[in-house]
């Protein structure tokens, strides 16, 4: 199976690649050639290849432009490439649906020989103005475009695909799901670690965060719980890894007098995550019961528990799911303040028993959790359309 992989994802801006690095690498290990298409960003250089192909085409940072010359900048190396019979799939993201319209039509008529696939990994949520409305109308005609014009629709769990089905009224038969998945070998508890010796850390018990810094995520209660526990845990330590709304959480951060408690060192290669969760003692995801992340399929629990780290997690639909799997996942109620200094006591008084917890947590992710897994399960889907 030859697949052409598109996303318009900005990874000078977001920097979590991992899901189309990971997967594009998972399908070519189950005998998949795989071109990975990307907007052509600063930190390109950065991307591990593997033997995953990588295309990188033009979207200079120009206001109004760098969508337009991305998208025709696919729209015609796809419509080349099919002409010379140079794949067989395309699974692209909604902001590349639309401009895939013209090769669906040349595809009904018989012209073109392939199959089109529309993947959802993220909706819009939380939009406002006139920026918000565009971006939920172009969702929602490249959701339409898919399902009277594509092969297939991929949703990112069970959840979305009932929703999905719902609001569009598309059988759900022809909706497949594969979720987020985790690098076991990448995320290995015998990997070496000098974090804690870098950061003057070793004597602390460190909660630790990965992924967007931002108050829809619960960061600003998460500092807050820091805080209220800073004479019940004097060791206590938050390490915040990823980027955001840095300058109002560091602000947060001084004005509750915590500088010591908590290390922002900001957002690190991908390549680097597996040392600093191997640094922590516990993961925390406090995220609130939004539409986005009860859809969501957590990526970074999954990496907390490839690396034997049990993770405190707030009640929502996603998390739930997870925890259904062992006793190394602390669930709270919700992402208050209170919730979580609750949820970090807990596993502060059961740290001689977080190891085995932790232990447990691999054990389980290995065996449905791994790329692999997904691969074949998007494998699989594909060979129904």
């Amino acid at each position: 199976m030859r697949i052409y992989f598109i996303t318009q994802t900005d990874f000078d801006i977001n920097l979590d690649i991992a899901t189309w690095k990971e997967m594009s690498e998972a399908l070519v290990k189950k005998g998949c050639t795989v071109n990975l298409i990307l907007p052509r960003f600063k930190s390109a250089a950065n991307i591990y290849k593997g033997k995953t192909q990588i295309t990188l085409l033009p979207c200079p940072r120009i206001r109004f432009f760098s969508f337009p010359c991305f998208q025709l900048s696919v729209f015609f190396y796809c419509l080349v490439s099919a002409i010379f019979g140079k794949y067989d799939l395309i699974i692209a993201d909604s902001f590349t649906a639309i401009t895939l319209v013209p090769l669906a039509l040349l595809k009904k008529i018989g012209l073109l020989r392939l199959k089109i696939v529309l993947d959802i990994r993220s909706v819009p949520v939380d939009i406002y103005g006139l920026n918000g409305k565009i971006q939920e109308k172009r969702f929602n005609a490249a959701v339409w475009v898919a399902k009277w014009l594509f092969d297939g629709i991929t949703v990112i769990t069970n959840f979305y695909s009932k929703k999905i089905s719902k609001d569009f009224d598309i059988n759900e038969k022809r909706i497949g799901i594969w979720t987020s998945g985790v690098a076991e070998e990448k995320f290995s508890p015998s990997i070496d670690s000098d974090i804690k010796k870098r950061f003057g850390i070793s004597d602390k018990f460190i909660v630790m965060y990965h992924g967007g810094i931002a108050f829809s995520r619960g960061i600003d209660s998460l500092i807050y719980a820091i805080k209220a526990l800073e004479n019940e845990i004097p060791d206590l330590i938050l390490m915040l890894i990823g980027k955001g709304n840095d300058d109002e959480i560091k602000s947060i951060i001084k004005n509750e007098g915590i500088e010591e408690r908590v290390i922002f060192p900001g957002s690190v290669p991908y390549e680097e995550i597996p040392a600093y969760i191997k640094a922590c003692d516990v993961g925390i995801l406090p995220f609130p019961d939004s539409l986005w992340w009860r859809m969501s399929s957590p990526l970074k629990l999954f990496e907390y528990q490839a690396m034997e780290k049990p993770v405190i997690l707030t009640n929502i639909e996603s998390h739930r799911e997870a925890a259904k799997d062992g006793k190394f996942l602390f669930l709270i109620p919700s992402n208050s303040v209170k919730d979580i200094s609750d949820g970090i006591k807990k596993a502060y008084t059961m740290k001689d028993m977080l190891q085995a917890l932790g232990q447990d947590g691999r054990k389980s992710i290995l065996r449905n959790g791994t790329w692999e897994v997904q691969a074949q399960r998007l494998i699989n889907y594909l060979e129904t359309i």
